[in-house]
């Protein structure tokens, strides 16, 4: 009963504004496909996941539910909301109750830099809204999980602590750590362009703003003379080398 209950809020939530091509009872057996008695949470959100990625080849909406449904098991993973006991109405208010508690979990495992905390955490958690996350197919949201959003190693099983939206706040803060008075309202309209996808800065910004790492750029200027012995040393080899290190 509970499984079904979970996956029938799941799926409400992800076809929202959707115009899908199946029914919700078509897409609610193709998603319990290979359910089975006893199985455990992890295989449970690995199977329908698997599930939902299989129906993006009836409709290109798909992405978009498949990454919606990922996206309820971040936000449990995350924010400690439970999409049955709370509801996705309050989905916004978790993030913004969280966002705290992220910051500060982050510096204590020596994740974050401890200067994000002298931000007006307040200020910048009113204006987080989870709804945009609902944008991100399932390639996009799969690729931030896996690549981009800080996991805590610390306890028996690692778990990521940052939250898709969480993630956001974090670059544009981290872009402007040095900077004095009024660097909130900067801060938010950085965050503003990155949540509508209207801008987005390069991968090593991306992993590392904010950290205790903040290196931000991976470009190097780098010279090849016009001999095959240059060309093959230092354009290639050297360049493998400094790319790897």
């Amino acid at each position: 009963m509970c499984i079904r209950d979970r996956l029938r809020a799941r799926l409400a939530y992800a076809r929202e504004g959707l115009d899908l091509n199946l029914s919700d009872i078509a897409i609610e057996a193709a998603l319990r496909k290979s359910l089975y008695s006893g199985i455990t949470r992890e295989n449970l959100q690995k199977t329908i996941i698997l599930n939902a990625k299989s129906l993006m080849e009836y409709d290109a909406d798909f992405a978009l539910l498949a990454g919606r449904m990922l996206l309820t098991y971040i936000y449990e993973e995350t924010l400690g909301w439970d999409i049955l006991r709370h509801g996705t109405e309050r989905l916004r208010e978790f993030h913004q109750q969280g966002f705290r508690p992220y910051i500060e979990r982050g510096v204590a495992i020596e994740r974050l830099d401890p200067r994000l905390l002298d931000f007006d955490l307040e200020r910048l958690s009113q204006e987080i809204d989870p709804i945009h996350d609902k944008f991100f197919t399932y390639l996009g949201i799969q690729t931030l999980y896996d690549r981009y959003l800080i996991v805590d190693k610390t306890g028996k099983k690692p778990r990521r602590i940052e939250a898709p939206q969480f993630f956001w706040m974090r670059v544009a803060m981290g872009l402007h750590v040095l900077e004095g008075e009024g660097r909130e309202a900067r801060v938010l309209a950085l965050y503003d362009r990155y949540r509508r996808r209207l801008f987005c800065s390069s991968t090593p910004t991306l992993f590392n703003s904010g950290t205790l790492r903040p290196q931000l750029s991976s470009c190097y200027l780098y010279k090849v003379d016009d001999t095959i012995e240059s060309i093959m040393l230092r354009g290639i080899a050297e360049n493998a080398f400094l790319s790897k290190w």
